[in-house]
Formats: structure tokens, sequence, C-alpha cells
């Protein structure tokens, strides 16, 4: 993980999530991951 990957955080994109076997039913769904993203950057 390099520092650019700040980007995604603000504006996940579908692709990435999905290869991390993370998928989002609903836009609405992004307090999880915003904590799986966190988890993962920790």
């Amino acid at each position: 993980m390099g520092g650019d990957e700040g980007a995604d955080v603000a504006s996940p994109r579908p692709e990435l999530l999905a290869d991390a076997g993370f998928t989002v039913e609903q836009e609405g769904d992004l307090r999880p991951l915003v904590r799986y993203v966190t988890a993962v950057k920790a």
C-alpha cells in the first residue's frame, strides 16, 4: 500500500473492492467500506 491509496477512500472503485472480495450492493452501504479500507490501511 502506497501513499496514493487515499483517492480510493474518497471514491471507492468497485473493481478494486471486487478484487479484495468486497462488494457493495448499495451505494449507501459505505460505512462498512470505510471500516474495511481503514483496516487494510492500518
